[in-house]
C-alpha cells in the first residue's frame, strides 16, 4: 500500500507542471478556480497518472463523484473524489486528487487524508 501511494505521488509530481499551465496562462493573477475547473483538473491527473502506468486503465471512463472544499491544518483545498467499483481492491475504489484553490495538483491519495 505504501508503495502504490508514493508511486501515485510520483506521478502528480511529474505531471504537476503541466496542469499549472493548462489552469494558468500567462500573466495570470492566480484567482481560484471554479468547482467545474478543478474536475476538470483532476480528471486530468487521473489521466495522466493512467498514461504513466501508475493507476489501472479502467479509471479512464470513471466521471468525478464529488468535489469540494475541504480544510487541512487551515488551508483549504479542493478534493476532487473518483470512484471505480471495478477495482478489485475495496481500499483502492475511491481515488482522491487535491488541487490547491488556484488549481495546482498537489496529490493523490485512496485513503483522502
Amino acid at each position: 500500500m505504501r508503495n502504490s501511494m508514493k508511486a501515485v505521488m510520483l506521478g502528480l509530481a511529474i505531471c504537476t507542471a503541466s496542469f499549472q499551465v493548462s489552469a494558468h496562462g500567462p500573466g495570470d493573477s492566480h484567482e481560484p478556480v471554479t468547482q467545474q475547473e478543478a474536475e476538470t483538473l483532476a480528471t486530468s491527473a487521473v489521466s495522466q497518472l493512467i498514461a504513466a502506468g501508475k493507476i489501472d486503465s479502467s479509471w479512464k471512463t470513471i466521471r468525478v463523484a464529488n468535489a469540494k472544499q475541504k480544510d487541512f491544518n487551515g488551508s483549504m483545498e479542493w478534493v476532487v473524489t473518483f470512484r471505480n467499483e471495478s477495482v478489485s481492491d475495496a481500499a483502492k475504489q475511491t481515488l482522491y486528487v487535491f488541487l490547491t484553490l488556484t488549481g495546482e495538483i498537489v496529490g493523490a491519495n485512496y485513503t483522502g487524508q
